[in-house]
């Protein structure tokens, strides 16, 4: 760092563009209010004249990009798809806003002041609480099974998915030892609705991390390790976002709904060997039992139409459809959960 930008220490600070609080437990660190206050008024700007240019467009995804990568969750990221697309629009066009564009912009604008900051621990003892969630997926095709990352090799057409058979499973252990577990499968009808492109080859693995998450909410305390066996899907969900459009929105409402539950979700690459959650995916729940874990039952009938929608809808319907997958779940969960006697 340049002498000239060197600051005395302190506990908060104003650096490379952030701002900064330290305490013995933790460091927080966000954008900073004049940064989004910026970036606001740009938003604002351009939803009053209606226009964005290719360059504009660059400018403004490469701020809120930097601003989103400094907040909890990434939340944000899924909504400048757009605005690079925009940016990297081929031959001349016009810059009035399109339908997407303003849509996201909309979003941005209501979203920006609400943006909380990361906040990284900086010591951890071995009496605090630590989470640790399985999440998995599988699939056949003319009497073949396959995971996800085996779908990633082959890239099987969508047309020829619709008569298939899967399966997730999910599996948590929680600080004091107690466990939990369930699985089921995706419908054909929804199956088929939700594949649009290759994305699918990992849909399952990244929606069923979600649907962990979502179910298991109010049993989670500290922090919890998202244990996933699929690359494409993990990166997926630590972006907060997917080359799929449809896969993007669902990813943006699911981190918001994170971020405002305060959440500290953390996901993490593990072997397909070492993924309690395999055999439940299969419907083997034998191992589940004997660890001594919970089976839980759950009705997912009213959540796959809401799952559907989250991808297709603007990422502003997307934010008030999570909690509500999230309501119904916790009405199963909740009972089951609940120690005998």
């Amino acid at each position: 760092m340049k002498e000239a930008k060197s600051k005395p220490p302190a506990t908060t600070q104003e650096l490379l563009g952030l701002h900064w609080s330290l305490t013995l437990e933790s460091l927080t660190v966000s954008p900073g209010e004049k940064r989004l206050h910026k970036i606001s008024q740009a938003i604002s700007q351009h939803l009053s004249s209606g226009t964005l240019s290719p360059d504009e467009a660059g400018t403004l995804a490469g701020r809120l990009n930097f601003a989103c990568s400094w907040v909890f969750g990434f939340v944000g990221k899924a909504l400048l798809k757009p605005l690079y697309t925009r940016q990297h629009r081929v031959g001349q066009g016009s810059d009035l806003l399109n339908p997407p564009l303003r849509v996201a912009l909309e979003c941005l604008a209501r979203l920006i002041p609400a943006l909380k900051p990361r906040v990284l621990p900086l010591k951890r003892g071995p009496s605090e609480p630590l989470c640790v969630l399985y999440a998995d997926a599988f699939i056949t095709l003319a009497d073949s099974t396959r995971t996800a990352n085996r779908w990633i090799r082959s890239s099987v057409p969508a047309k020829d998915l619709k008569g298939s058979t899967n399966g997730w499973g999910v599996v948590l252990r929680l600080p004091d030892g107690s466990g939990f577990a369930f699985n089921g499968s995706v419908p054909s009808s929804v199956l088929a609705a939700a594949v649009g492109t290759k994305a699918y080859i990992f849909w399952l693995e990244a929606i069923a991390q979600m649907l962990a998450v979502l179910a298991t909410k109010t049993l989670l305390k500290g922090p919890v390790l998202c244990f996933c066996d699929n690359s494409a899907a993990e990166h997926a969900l630590v972006k907060g976002s997917s080359r799929d459009k449809g896969l993007t929105s669902c990813l943006g409402g699911f981190w918001k709904w994170v971020a405002d539950s305060d959440l500290q979700l953390h996901f993490q690459r593990v072997s397909s060997k070492a993924n309690l959650s395999d055999a439940p995916s299969r419907g083997d729940l034998e191992e589940c039992k004997r660890l001594g874990c919970k089976i839980l039952q759950l009705d997912l009938s009213p959540v796959w139409p809401l799952l559907l929608q989250s991808q297709t809808d603007t990422c502003q319907s997307c934010f008030n459809i999570f909690p509500k997958i999230a309501s119904i779940l916790e009405s199963q969960v909740v009972p089951q959960a609940r120690p005998c006697g």
